[in-house]
């Protein structure tokens, strides 16, 4: 048996894996024992569970540059009006320890024991890293596999906790060598929901997290082209089975995904051939692209049927060919099988090439950041990297995983539930584990959102006359059914929109305008929750916008006629207004 502690239900807890051998076969005997009945004792010792008060309360812990903050501000925002609150920190302010004291031997523990605290703390449970290797650093991990001696492996910052529910620093030997097989007490099992950004820049910064809140806004899973997957792979191994792997891994998924419409972009149907058929497949909208073949950190390609002297796509299926891509809000989530896709060591590797297409792409991809091994022929889908290909999509379908954070956890836990500690390859499996990389916001939600949308603001209360150029102040409210944060959309008939900032349910929103010219203006408000819900318009508050308000000319014209009598007649006959 082994033991771990990792996610599970949506609870961290400590998981007791026990592997059963019921049947057992004897050659020299020519005898096959099977076991009618298991009886399973298990005894431990219970501890009492310490009471943890938290000073404060956060879901969701972001890290990264200070000079990425800006850029990071309407999102964190529009995080707090879905009743999601974000904690900011600059990993500078970990390095001086500003909030927590600064214990690590290097900066990536550092920022791993920052993540620890935050969880003691605050009770975070995601994690989300804004930034490249360059802007907060990565940990590799050091299983040799014959091929490299490292590779990045995030999941150093989700596996917080070892079996015992204490702090893993990876390095149980203390060589400085982090990951290591067997030596260092690591269980894999992520301990709390990450993702990371590896964008290259402030502007990029602000294009994706522009296209997650859009992807939400638009309820991306309740539209009708979420229903379609794209599948593409070829022959990925020269085996004695004479089988197609990717295509093979490719109907297994759609098994898997049974009620979604698989598009095939397939070697055996003449379509891999051509890198605009896997664009033109993707433009035309799906949840999810499985790619089943090889890779690099650039591209990705695979072999026609027996023919591994030749790669297709004819050219491979670049970043170029990605950054292309013109899909818009049809946003794809990508799952990579093939080496070194995802390892963002270079500014724009292939998986990170699908969130920062600024013309549409993806919102998300999984992959790997080293090599990774595959099994050939009839056993391609019983592990390692057609296994974790497999475990992704259960993750979806069958666990129902609601956020990307939950997919890549869940994914990961039943990878490691089913191939971990079972097998000679057992090394290159916990190397697929710490390399399996996933680029994305961890919160984004996967599934449809039912959501109500507010409820209609009352009418706008404020001035009914006044003069041009001159601003007047407005006020109206609404609340949302689910208690979300909202915004409103002041209309003001003058072909002007407003919106104000977030607004929490219930209370009164200001807002000032003016007029450039006189007339007849009708005022209507909106209001619209953080999923893209809109409320109907309120009823119209109609203002007269004059040279000068009417009540200050009556004024004036009394003022002359006090002084210049003459003016009397003018006033009452032409003006209309009585003496008195």
């Amino acid at each position: 048996y082994t033991t771990g502690c990792g996610i599970y239900n949506n609870k961290r807890t400590i998981i007791l894996k026990v592997n059963f051998y019921p049947i057992r076969y004897s050659p020299e005997n020519h005898q096959l024992k099977f076991g009618k009945k298991i009886k399973l004792i298990i005894e431990y010792e219970k501890h009492e569970t310490k009471q943890i008060y938290f000073s404060q309360n956060y879901n969701m812990l972001i890290i990264g540059p200070d000079y990425y903050y800006e850029n990071m501000i309407p999102y964190i925002k529009w995080k707090k009006a879905c009743n999601f609150s974000c904690f900011w920190v600059n990993v500078s302010d970990i390095y001086s320890g500003k909030i927590f004291a600064n214990i690590g031997r290097d900066e990536p523990e550092s920022i791993k024991m920052f993540i620890y605290n935050a969880i003691e703390q605050w009770n975070i449970t995601y994690l989300l890293i804004v930034g490249g290797s360059s802007d907060v650093p990565v940990r590799y991990g050091n299983i040799n596999d014959g091929e490299e001696e490292e590779y990045i492996s995030d999941l150093y910052y989700a596996d917080i906790y070892n079996a015992k529910g204490e702090f893993c620093s990876w390095d149980a030997n203390q060589n400085n060598l982090f990951g290591e097989y067997g030596n260092d007490g690591v269980d894999l099992y992520p301990d709390i929901y990450f993702g990371r950004l590896a964008c290259a820049h402030s502007s990029e910064v602000s294009r994706v997290l522009g296209k997650i809140i859009s992807y939400t806004e638009n309820n991306s899973p309740a539209q009708d082209w979420f229903s379609n997957i794209v599948v593409v792979g070829g022959d990925t191994f020269d085996d004695d089975d004479n089988l197609d792997e990717g295509e093979l891994l490719n109907q297994r998924i759609e098994e898997i995904m049974f009620d979604y419409n698989p598009v095939e972009i397939w070697a055996s149907n003449g379509l891999l051939n051509d890198t605009a058929n896997i664009n033109n497949a993707i433009e035309a909208g799906a949840s999810f692209i499985d790619l089943s073949g090889h890779g690099s950190k650039t591209s990705w390609a695979t072999h026609p049927h027996k023919e591994f002297d030749t790669w297709i796509p004819y050219g491979a299926y670049r970043v170029n060919d990605i950054s292309r891509l013109k899909n818009k809000n049809k946003l794809i989530i990508a799952v990579v099988n093939g080496c070194s896709n995802s390892n963002f060591g270079i500014d724009h590797c292939f998986s990170w090439a699908f969130l920062s297409n600024p013309m549409g792409g993806g919102i998300a991809s999984f992959g790997y950041s080293g090599i990774s091994w595959g099994y050939l022929g009839r056993y391609h889908q019983d592990g390692l990297s057609g296994g974790m290909q497999i475990k992704m999509f259960e993750a979806f379908s069958i666990e129902k995983s609601k956020t990307l954070g939950e997919l890549w956890v869940n994914g990961l836990s039943n990878y490691i539930k089913d191939y971990i500690n079972r097998g000679s390859a057992l090394k290159k499996d916990f190397k697929l584990v710490e390399e399996y990389q996933i680029f994305g916001d961890p919160s984004l939600s996967i599934v449809e959102i039912n959501s109500q949308k507010p409820n209609t603001p009352s009418q706008i209360i404020g001035p009914d006359e006044g003069k041009r150029k001159k601003e007047y102040t407005f006020t109206s409210s609404t609340d949302d059914p689910d208690q979300h944060m909202i915004r409103y959309c002041f209309d003001w008939g003058d072909g002007k929109l407003t919106w104000s900032d977030w607004i929490n349910s219930g209370e009164t929103v200001s807002m000032n305008h003016s007029w450039e010219k006189i007339g007849h203006y009708d005022i209507k408000v909106k209001a619209r929750d953080p999923y893209g819900l809109e409320s109907n318009w309120s009823e119209p508050h109609m203002i007269k916008i004059n040279f000068f308000k009417s009540e200050n000319l009556i004024a004036k014209l009394e003022h002359l006629v006090a002084y210049f009598p003459y003016f009397r007649e003018f006033y009452k006959n032409i003006l209309g207004c009585d003496e008195s």
